[in-house]
């Protein structure tokens, strides 16, 4: 009997052939991750500057109630605290800042409050370390809740709970910056948006304001997170003498 030769069709690859695919995949991944990010980035951008424009819209709700008056400011003698809602440490609770839009229910939807591209959870909507809604009866534990966006630090908060004797009145700011992307420390800047923050200002706008045109100014502010000290009032907004100075008044429309 003779056999007769039968060709054997084998299916699958050879590992050179997969070493191919999996550089050619690699390739790829490597080309679209720039473009991937830099569309996560951008559209970062877009969604923080709407919550941006609704907490700013808020706050000119809130003036229109009471007189022109806004809760903006800055807490405890450091204007690089401007981004409470409540406080809740050393037996004492109370809101604060940002906190009297809630009280007045003048912010419907707090995630507005926070940026999308924030990585900290001590500035995120409603995490361990910033709980939503505000925890109102006093904690043995520090239980503050924080705002993801910084007010004008025109005035300060005392620690007692109670108000600045004066308000900030919002026709006096139509043309200065109001609401923006924290700015505490260059950090704050870089984890966030990189290049720039965004900014909302009194007469309604919004835009994005590139890090160039304020980075000097904060540039000799150590680059972390905390602790924040009132020497470095004057790098964040001097309105006392000439010249006037700081990040915020780089913000303003000029």
């Amino acid at each position: 009997m003779k056999w007769k030769n039968r060709r054997i069709n084998r299916f699958g690859f050879t590992l050179t052939e997969l070493l191919v695919v999996v550089g050619l995949i690699g390739l790829l991944i490597a080309l679209l991750l720039p473009a991937l990010n830099k569309a996560r980035d951008a559209s970062n951008r877009i969604k923080c500057l709407s919550n941006l424009r609704q907490l700013g819209t808020a706050v000119q709700m809130y003036a229109s109630s009471y007189g022109g008056k806004m809760p903006i400011g800055y807490w405890s003698d450091q204007k690089q605290t401007n981004y409470l809602i409540h406080i809740n440490e050393d037996g004492a609770s109370f809101y604060t800042m940002f906190g009297l839009l809630y009280v007045a229910h003048m912010l419907t939807a707090p995630q507005a409050l926070y940026c999308p591209a924030e990585p900290l959870e001590a500035f995120q909507y409603n995490t361990a370390e910033n709980r939503w809604p505000p925890t109102e009866p006093v904690s043995t534990e520090r239980e503050n809740t924080r705002a993801g966006y910084g007010g004008r630090p025109t005035v300060n908060w005392i620690e007692t709970g109670d108000w600045p004797e004066q308000l900030s009145v919002i026709s006096r700011y139509k043309h200065h910056a109001l609401l923006a992307d924290l700015v505490s420390t260059p950090y704050f800047i870089t984890r966030r948006h990189k290049k720039g923050i965004n900014v909302y200002y009194g007469d309604g706008s919004a835009q994005w304001v590139s890090r160039t045109t304020f980075d000097d100014t904060i540039k000799n502010i150590p680059d972390i997170t905390y602790p924040f000290l009132p020497g470095y009032n004057s790098m964040m907004l001097s309105d006392d003498g000439e010249p006037l100075s700081g990040v915020w008044r780089r913000l303003d429309k000029q």
